[in-house]
């Protein structure tokens, strides 16, 4: 029997009724306190690795092997009622080998608690056939769903796991190609919010119903505003001052902090990614967004060398391998729902979702409150 995951043992484990001592919780090392169980534990991983493959390490009394020679006979319980006088041996190697399946880097801790959990297991199996469960077809039904999912995972992870093959050519070519992407600038930014009285007095919103006359000229009157601040910090006032007078004028409460510090392309929202590629000491022009709009100054920018983001540029290549090699699959085939059975569902064709539908509620950015800049 192999399981896909070690929360699969242990939700099995919880499921008998306090049938072994609950684990301790894992109390924080000190170096000069704990120095003793570290060599313990060092010397119990000696002794277990100079235990012979055909070792018993698990033996099951009163649970009879019945597989035939040369197959796994720890994975292999009778269907028929044991003898008191049988058992079942699980040596070293089969011990070895199911446990790597499931996680190769057990702790000596998870070990045991595996080969304290896995007789329950096999007894639980050896009921489950004896019942004639196994020949349920509502049973069928869902162990080969069960299958089905497992093995689609198991694709996925194969999957992934080549996608993680990065070589250090990979990841400087696309430091070359992208370069940019690696780069950050001081920088000083003046928001200009929305008349927030206005709004609250029921007048329109100047960033809501574009399409209307009213919405129009307030973003007329926004956009004066920006360009009236604009010019006064190209002409060296004080961003600070600007930025106090901008709330003041919008009748905003607070006013941010004009300092930004080192920031990144990543740091900014996509449309703002821009100003990056303004020299020092440049201005761009107001960027608008839901709230107000955005006065950026750069400041001194640098480049991140390539052996101090070769991390990440090997996830980012990683991410990329494993989305495209995900959809080569999925896009090899092609899927219709019935509508008429299946009403509402909001798929479509190669399972994509309705537009409204494609993003998950929670990568959605939300406007910000009128008065406060994004981040």
């Amino acid at each position: 029997m192999r399981f896909a995951s070690v929360s699969i043992l242990l939700m099995a484990s919880s499921a008998w009724a306090q049938s072994g001592p609950t684990p301790s919780a894992p109390v924080p090392q000190v170096l000069n306190v704990t120095s003793s169980r570290s060599k313990a534990a060092a010397s119990n991983l000696s002794r277990a690795a100079s235990i012979a493959a055909e070792t018993p390490i698990i033996t099951i009394y009163g649970l009879c092997e019945t597989a035939p020679s040369g197959r796994n006979k720890a994975t292999t319980a009778a269907p028929a009622p044991s003898p008191k006088n049988c058992k079942t041996v699980v040596t070293r190697a089969q011990f070895d080998s199911l446990a790597e399946a499931l996680q190769p880097t057990w702790t000596p801790a998870s070990r045991r608690q595996l080969a304290e959990i896995y007789p329950k297991l096999l007894v639980m199996q050896r009921e489950f056939r004896r019942r004639g469960l196994d020949k349920d077809a509502k049973v069928k039904e869902s162990m080969a769903f069960t299958l089905l999912r497992f093995e689609a995972e198991t694709m996925a992870k194969s999957l992934k796991e080549t996608a993680d093959v990065v070589s250090d050519a990979d990841v400087d070519k696309y430091y070359a190609e992208n370069t940019s992407g690696f780069e950050s600038a001081e920088l000083d930014r003046i928001f200009v919010p929305v008349d927030t009285k206005a709004s609250k007095d029921g007048q329109p919103d100047s960033k809501k119903d574009g399409d209307s006359g009213e919405a129009a000229s307030a973003n007329a009157v926004l956009k004066q505003r920006a360009d009236a601040i604009r010019a006064r910090a190209a002409a060296g006032q004080d961003f600070e001052m600007l930025q106090k007078e901008a709330y003041e004028t919008a009748r905003a409460e607070g006013q941010p902090s004009t300092h930004l510090g080192k920031v990144s392309a990543n740091d900014l929202p996509a449309a703002h990614r821009t100003i990056l590629g303004l020299k020092e000491g440049e201005l761009s022009e107001p960027i608008s967004d839901p709230g107000g709009d955005y006065i950026y100054k750069v400041g001194r920018k640098s480049v991140k060398p390539v052996d101090q983001v070769r991390p990440e540029i090997k996830a980012i290549l990683s991410q990329m391998r494993f989305t495209e090699a995900m959809r080569a699959v999925e896009q090899s085939v092609r899927t219709e729902l019935n509508d008429s059975y299946l009403p509402g569902a909001g798929f479509h064709v190669n399972g994509k979702r309705n537009a409204s539908d494609a993003q998950p509620l929670g990568a959605r950015r939300m406007p910000p409150v009128a008065g406060q800049p994004r981040p």
